[in-house]
């Protein structure tokens, strides 16, 4: 929900994405919003809170799921010279998961899980 980290790790303003959810909403239809949770960046109960509260204000039976940061990309990195995202991040724990997932919850918003 971080404007500033968001243009700071990609480059470019969150806004279109969340203008867009909210387009999304007048189609009055159910969504998903999927999260890729990645620590050190947008793991804070914080942002996952005011992710939450955003969802539930602007989708329909709001649903979000929690996809956790991977290293499945180290060897496309490395073939493409990326040498500065190799290792850059951890992968959350799966407590660390379930604790967010949890305060998505107390938010009043499903959650998806596919385990």
């Amino acid at each position: 929900m971080d404007d500033e980290k968001h243009k700071e790790y990609t480059g470019i303003s969150n806004k279109k994405i969340l203008e867009n959810v909210k387009k999304m909403a007048t189609l009055n239809k159910s969504m998903v919003i999927r999260i890729p949770v990645i620590p050190g960046f947008n793991d804070s109960t914080e942002n996952i809170k005011q992710t939450a509260e955003f969802v539930k204000e602007n989708v329909k039976n709001p649903k979000m799921e929690l996809l956790p940061y991977h290293m499945l990309g180290l060897d496309k990195y490395k073939a493409l010279g990326l040498y500065d995202y190799i290792y850059k991040f951890e992968v959350p724990s799966k407590e660390k998961i379930n604790d967010l997932e949890g305060v998505i919850e107390n938010c009043g918003v499903g959650v998806v899980r596919y385990k």
